[in-house]
């Protein structure tokens, strides 16, 4: 009989321990947004200037190419310009330099993007293409992984492109990634 109240006291005590655990547990979620978020996210103020160097495989340059590239934010809006400078080196015969700009539309870090890209090949006597392309990026917004799917449309100014074969245009897309801070 003993035994059977020690366990029914035992059980009160561990019910009023498990109210005040979980109207403490309660008060500390309801509390929390004012204790860990003291400041606002301005997703406008911190994507305000972003760095990115990225690999591109396909793209402006036919093969790859390693890229720099820098947003400048527009007044207070989403919408980012873009200007970008790489390197593409394939074999001897190709050593080639984009050169482009774009401008992002989109919110937070999903980006529809609208670029415009010009590469010299400095070995073979400034042989260059203009491209213009729409593509998708993800584009952290602080820092992280950086993604870009593209589509564009290349003119190469000369008749001979790298390759010596007599076409003008051709439809091209390219694919990146790197890392944005």
């Amino acid at each position: 009989m003993v035994y059977i109240i020690c366990v029914i006291w035992m059980l009160a005590q561990l019910r009023y321990i498990m109210k005040l655990i979980s109207i403490t547990f309660f008060l500390l979620v309801a509390i929390s947004d004012q204790v860990f978020c003291q400041t606002d996210l301005d997703v406008n103020e911190m994507n305000r200037r972003s760095n990115t160097f990225y690999v591109e495989v396909g793209g402006p340059t036919l093969f790859y190419s390693v890229n720099y590239e820098h947003g400048f934010m527009l007044k207070k809006g989403r919408n980012k310009i873009n200007a970008r400078i790489g390197f593409s080196k394939f074999f001897e015969t190709v050593t080639a330099i984009p050169i482009g700009a774009s401008i992002d539309f989109g919110k937070i870090d999903n980006f529809f993007q609208i670029n415009v890209n010009r590469t010299f090949d400095i070995k073979k006597d400034m042989k260059s293409n203009t491209s213009i392309g729409i593509a998708y990026v993800r584009r952290p917004i602080i820092q992280g992984f950086y993604f870009h799917s593209s589509l564009m449309f290349l003119y190469f100014d000369n008749d001979q492109p790298y390759w010596d074969r007599t076409f003008k245009s051709l439809i091209w897309g390219g694919i990146g990634g790197g890392f944005s801070f």
